[in-house]
Order: C-alpha cells, then structure tokens, then sequence
C-alpha cells in the first residue's frame, strides 16, 4: 500500500518516495504475524534514513515541513536469493540502500532505499510487485 499526502500540483515525477521491499516467503512459508513484518519494514526504513541522512534527498524528505507528505512504497520479491540479487543490482548502479539483518537469525529480510524520484529506480524495481495480502490468499 502506497501511504500519501501529496499536493495534487506537485508533479508525480518529482516526489520523493522511499522504496522497501520484502520477502514475501516471510509470511507465505515461514507464517511471521503482521507485526513482525511491520517491524522488519520499520527498522528497515529508518536505518535507511539514518545511514543516509546526509544526502540532499534524505534531508528534504525528512523535513519537518514535509512529515505529513511522505510517500513510501512497500514491494516484495518471492524470498532470500531475489533480495540479495536485487541488493546487488542496486550496488553495480549506485543506488544507496540498507539491507535490514533480522537476530539472532542474521538474514536478510527486506531491503529499504534512500528516498529517490520514482524515474531513478524504476527500472531496477520493475520486477517487484506491490507486497500482498499477509493474511494470507
């Protein structure tokens, strides 16, 4: 689900969006609740923002003026192997990411984007899908 606030006068091309995708076998096969996933999307998306807090992007995105206008977007791949090989898709073209290491387990269990304009990673995430339904289906 796309959470937005956006003016209706800014162009969509313009806006800044944080990008997080998922494994979706987390809650397919191995059966996480909601809040867990919610968690791993969380500290994701905030170590993100932390790690790149200095980018002009990241600044602005976070700007207090902009809190209430944030658009984040919340894709999946089918699991562990398409995360890290779109983590390594992301590093060969330059794109600044945090890859989230759930513990005591130690892998990958999402990955989260600076903020970008959605014309700059379009084309690395045109395989990902909007995430599903966790409730299963």
């Amino acid at each position: 689900m796309r959470t937005s606030a956006t003016n209706g006068d800014v162009n969509d091309e313009d806006v800044l969006t944080q990008y997080i995708i998922l494994r979706r076998d987390l809650w397919r096969e191995k059966a996480w609740p909601l809040g867990s996933i919610a968690a791993q999307v969380a500290h994701a998306s905030v170590a993100a923002l932390e790690t790149f807090k200095t980018n002009e992007d990241s600044i602005k995105y976070v700007a207090k003026e902009k809190l209430s206008s944030m658009t984040k977007v919340v894709l999946e791949v089918k699991g562990e192997a398409q995360l890290m090989t779109l983590s390594e898709k992301l590093t060969e073209n330059n794109i600044d990411y945090y890859a989230w290491r759930e513990q005591p387990e130690d892998y990958v269990t999402c990955v989260a984007l600076r903020p970008y304009r959605k014309e700059e990673v379009r084309e690395l995430l045109k395989k990902c899908n909007l995430a599903s339904d966790v409730r299963g289906g």
